[in-house]
């Protein structure tokens, strides 16, 4: 049985998803996403981000 998103859109297990976030402070969004999706049987492929903050 496919999996829901925080969204409640499906993950089918076996997808190939790259992961895209607008601002990278922490790493943790990207993290808990992968997290999350792989839990779903999604195969993370890697990520990409716009900007990075400043530390």
């Amino acid at each position: 049985m496919p999996r829901l998103t925080a969204e409640g859109r499906r993950v089918l297990p076996g997808s190939t998803v790259l992961l895209a976030d607008d601002v990278l402070t922490t790493g943790s969004t990207l993290k808990r996403l992968s997290m999350a999706l792989s839990a779903a049987g999604a195969q993370v492929r890697g990520g990409v981000v716009l900007a990075a903050a400043a530390r």
